[in-house]
């Protein structure tokens, strides 16, 4: 069977073209919270030791936009007694999100803290710098009826539109699991190109 000319010439760009990445919404048993990234992040186990050993996933999310921009994202959900959801006061809420901030090397800004029936959450968020790239970071916690979230996100690099996209993206994609889902930008741009790209119609 002969090939045409032109699908020949095509058959190496075909090969070469990578998958389109597929959202992905990270939203396991027992948790009440949902976080979304552009493509399925890397999601590990860590367990304690002992007679008492206790699991938990560790999810990381690295995109790197260019040699000096990257956003970076890391999230632990957790089942939780209601012993330690009562624990979670206004004040230990800010207390650890703020030294979450202090861990990561950062300076940070006073924490808002959202009440409301069935969560609460914390918030921080700062702009410093890991030697000499800037850093814009966010810490967060998420405490439900029986579960808890912590986030720590980051943008590093100088400022780059495409970063800022991603960056605020999933964070608009993160929170209690009745959250509206906004549409993962990637895909939208992808498609924008291919038409910018595509031959014009003749008459």
């Amino acid at each position: 069977m002969k090939l045409s000319l032109s699908l020949f010439l095509a058959l190496p760009l075909l090969m070469s073209t990578p998958a389109l990445a597929e959202p992905f919404t990270y939203a396991p048993d027992g948790c009440e919270f949902k976080i979304a990234f552009p493509e399925k992040p890397y999601i590990t186990q860590k367990c304690t030791s002992g007679a008492d050993k206790k699991c938990e996933e560790i999810v990381s999310y690295t995109k790197v936009i260019d040699i000096e921009t990257s956003v970076n994202f890391r999230v632990i959900c957790s089942p939780a007694t209601a012993a330690q959801i009562e624990g979670y006061t206004e004040e230990d809420m800010r207390g650890t999100v703020e030294q979450m901030a202090t861990e990561a090397s950062l300076e940070p800004n006073e924490a808002e803290v959202i009440k409301k029936d069935d969560f609460s959450s914390a918030t921080v968020v700062t702009l410093g710098n890991r030697g000499e790239r800037e850093v814009f970071y966010t810490s967060q916690i998420w405490v439900g009826k029986k579960s808890i979230m912590s986030l720590e996100g980051d943008m590093s690099g100088p400022q780059n539109t495409e970063a800022d996209k991603i960056f605020t993206e999933i964070l608009k994609n993160t929170g209690p699991l009745a959250l509206p889902m906004s549409k993962p930008p990637t895909p939208e741009k992808k498609t924008e190109e291919r038409k910018e790209d595509a031959p014009a119609e003749t008459e």
